[in-house]
């Protein structure tokens, strides 16, 4: 697969594929590995498509996540198990799933230190700071990227083989993002300071306080800031709805 993949040879691709998802193995271990392969075929198959929402982009999440559910993924070397999660977590990315992606890049850094997965997180916390309309919530998901990125840029050489580095080179808005951290910095903290420096509001019982922290570390508040901090003053709610009622002819 890696050969055809290199190659971009999409029609024997598409082909060994076919073969590949008619294997029947009796070890789940290598069921899941099988499952990897397969997600990373349809991950290359996906480039070709017209639109990030075309049904086949949904093979590559699904088979990713089916070596994932495999009882004999965790017998998988774990640098092998994080490309797993680093590859659905670009699925993932390629959907605008970014929130998604960061818990996937998260399992793919605490299970082999995967340096690919630091780089693609900070950029889909970069990228999902894009589509914020409240330019604190931005900042704070800058704020989130910009040490993950600075290791990467600072290091990059000692990280990356050369295929790899060729892509975080490319990437020259976040390096120009990284010296524009670099340089206003202080000022940026000064103006931002860290969640943990301001002031929430958790309940005034202790059932209450109770509920709100379980609801802070399961991400339940529909905040951003809760998918990077469990902070007391992230515990609201900051979305609301308009009402279902609007006078037309007072």
């Amino acid at each position: 697969m890696d050969e055809l993949i290199a190659g971009r040879k999409y029609d024997e691709i598409s082909a060994f594929i076919e073969l590949l998802v008619c294997r029947m193995y009796d070890n789940s271990e290598l069921r899941a590995y099988n499952h990897y392969i397969v997600g990373n075929g349809y991950a290359v198959l996906a480039d070709r498509l017209n639109s990030p929402w075309d049904e086949k982009t949904g093979l590559q999440v699904n088979f990713f996540k089916k070596a994932q559910y495999e009882p004999g993924f965790s017998a998988l070397d774990d640098d092998v198990k994080s490309r797993v999660y680093t590859n659905l977590a670009s699925a993932l990315y390629g959907q605008g799933r970014y929130l998604e992606a960061v818990v996937e890049y998260d399992r793919a850094i605490a299970t082999f230190n995967n340096p690919m997965a630091f780089f693609c997180k900070g950029q889909a916390l970069m990228e999902f700071s894009r589509g914020l309309y409240d330019e604190g919530h931005c900042m704070y998901f800058q704020k989130e990227a910009y040490p993950i990125l600075k290791y990467v840029y600072e290091c990059k050489d000692d990280l990356f083989d050369e295929g790899h580095l060729a892509v975080v080179n490319a990437a020259q808005h976040l390096q120009g993002f990284v010296r524009h951290f670099d340089d206003n910095f202080s000022e940026i903290c000064e103006s931002f300071p860290h969640l943990s420096t301001l002031e929430g509001f958790v309940g005034r019982s202790q059932k209450e306080r109770l509920y709100k922290q379980w609801c802070l570390e399961n991400r339940l508040f529909i905040n951003d800031l809760n998918d990077i901090s469990n902070e007391p003053v992230v515990a609201q709610d900051v979305m609301g709805l308009p009402s279902v009622t609007y006078s037309i002819n007072p």
